[in-house]
């Protein structure tokens, strides 16, 4: 259901309530608290029900077993109806150049957007909205105080979503001095590329392998470790004297807090295949456009000019395989928890620069692997004055632990050793993993330590540039410092003074 007050004579004046459906979404958190506390209380449950069934109705009311559950189905009443109250009075209105959202409830609210503000007008569809018929459309701004979040999300019937996203977008571009018809696509469903580009040929799709080895490739070190290390405990298992079904029950207790780490670990590997499903990535003129995913379908339109910065990311699996995956830094794309931002799966060096070539031509003039400077040698030289804290530290901590406990010494120290020889190898990794380039648009940046990244920085979507020097590092005449963007914090490795100098003019 999805109501419309009557239509107006202005033909650019579009009011629109948000789809009904919504109300449930939104009180999805209370749902689950109150199937926590019932659950927590079953034992109760089933008592007021074996009551009714044996003294009934009258007697169980009687002993007052059932007013618990009473109040819980009244409060959910009062919250239900306070959320169908507050959609009721809630409109959206796109006017000329302005998204106007009012809640005229007591407590009014009359929020405007101009729609040359907006970064992004993107789609998405969970399980339920899909089973529903309806579409969230997400909008976001260019501002520093909400890149972390999306700024609008609304959920409309899906025809109507998909009318609202093009008639915003149509707005955008006679704001930019283009065709009011440019990029709006034909098509009504998210996960749908528009015949007109599919035969193009210049959509990159991935398939259930590709996926699969971008998972593979981008899991952490220790989940691969741990699913691992629970394929050869589960075989040692069955292969041992616990094998018979009397002794595995005996010490289940034991195999269980062990098998939920294990399953834990083995979803870190099946969420980004769930995740990033049907991955397929074009670019339309000025816009790309990517979309993906299984259970959540989501559609994002990218405007070339609204990236602030590409990240060529190698997480350690990758780094040892070498395989690379790219990453966009813009608002309305990664800025929560549940939306990523890559670009491209997992692939090889070749492969990569190939599909940015396409992609994004305009962050490839600068050449990203090719030319990159290493952080200076004196930065060897500070970090080892800098971890002399962290020496300082262990060794106090070593002593302290052998006067209050019964320790061995030799287990002390060699607790102490390993500590210290893994801060030396990650300042070590660091050093190495540190680089930097000037380009002629773009600031490109190296860093990691057992990850390992590259950042094209654009010189125009740089917002500060902050350069520090500690105060070896100042005596031995280098420095280092952060580039701050709308959505990402870079780091600049230990260079020499001028040239620090000389990336801070270029930028600002």
């Amino acid at each position: 259901m999805n109501n419309e007050r009557p239509k107006e004579n202005n033909p650019e004046r579009i009011r629109l309530r948000c789809h009904f459906s919504s109300i449930f979404e939104s009180l999805w958190q209370f749902w689950a608290i109150i199937a926590i506390t019932l659950f927590n209380q079953i034992d109760t449950i089933i008592e007021v029900v074996r009551d009714m069934k044996s003294s009934g109705i009258r007697q169980v009311l009687a002993q007052g077993g059932i007013w618990g559950l009473a109040v819980i189905l009244a409060v959910t009443a009062a919250v239900l109806l306070f959320q169908v109250l507050r959609w009721r009075k809630t409109w959206v209105t796109l006017d000329g150049n302005l998204i106007i959202i009012e809640r005229n409830t007591l407590n009014r609210i009359h929020n405007t957007i101009a729609v040359e503000n907006l970064s992004a007008v993107n789609v998405e569809r969970n399980l339920f909205e899909r089973i529903v018929g309806t579409a969230r459309i997400k909008m976001d701004t260019s501002s520093m105080t909400t890149a972390d979040k999306t700024d609008v999300s609304l959920v409309f019937r899906e025809d109507k979503a998909i009318a609202f996203r093009q008639a915003v977008i149509s707005r955008m571009n006679q704001v930019k001095g283009a065709a009011a018809e440019e990029n709006l696509e034909a098509d009504i469903r998210p996960d749908v590329v528009p015949e007109s580009i599919a035969e193009s040929g210049n959509v990159f799709s991935y398939g259930a392998w590709d996926m699969a080895k971008h998972s593979f490739f981008s899991m952490s070190i220790i989940n691969l470790l741990i699913v691992a290390g629970g394929i050869a405990g589960s075989v040692w298992y069955r292969m041992s004297e616990y094998y018979e079904p009397g002794a595995i029950l005996e010490h289940a207790g034991a195999v269980i807090p062990v098998l939920l780490v294990f399953v834990s670990a083995a979803y870190g590997l099946i969420k980004k295949y769930i995740v990033y499903y049907n991955f397929r990535v074009y670019r339309d003129g000025d816009d790309l456009h990517m979309r993906y995913g299984l259970l959540k379908l989501k559609s994002y339109t990218v405007p070339i000019d609204k990236i602030s910065a590409v990240e060529i990311v190698q997480p350690t699996l990758s780094r040892i395989f070498k395989r690379y995956q790219a990453k966009i830094v813009t608002v309305g794309v990664g800025d929560e928890g549940s939306e990523l931002s890559n670009l491209t799966m997992a692939m090889s060096k070749e492969e990569l620069l190939h599909q940015l070539g396409v992609l994004i031509p305009e962050f490839m003039g600068e050449s990203i692997f090719e030319g990159v400077c290493g952080e200076s040698r004196k930065g060897v030289a500070v970090r080892a004055v800098k971890s002399v804290k962290w020496i300082i530290m262990i060794v106090v901590g070593a002593v302290v632990t052998g006067l209050l406990t019964d320790l061995p010494t030799w287990t002390i120290a060699l607790c102490a050793a390993g500590l210290l020889g893994f801060i030396f190898l990650l300042y070590g990794l660091a050093h190495i993993s540190a680089g930097w380039k000037k380009g002629e648009q773009a600031l490109v940046l190296m860093q990691g330590c057992f990850a390992k990244s590259w950042i094209v920085c654009r010189y125009d979507k740089v917002q500060m540039i902050s350069l520090v020097a500690h105060p070896a590092a100042r005596r031995m005449g280098i420095k280092r410092g952060t580039v701050h963007m709308l959505q990402m914090v870079a780091e600049i490795p230990y260079m020499e003074d001028e040239q620090a100098e000389e990336i801070a003019a270029a930028v600002l």
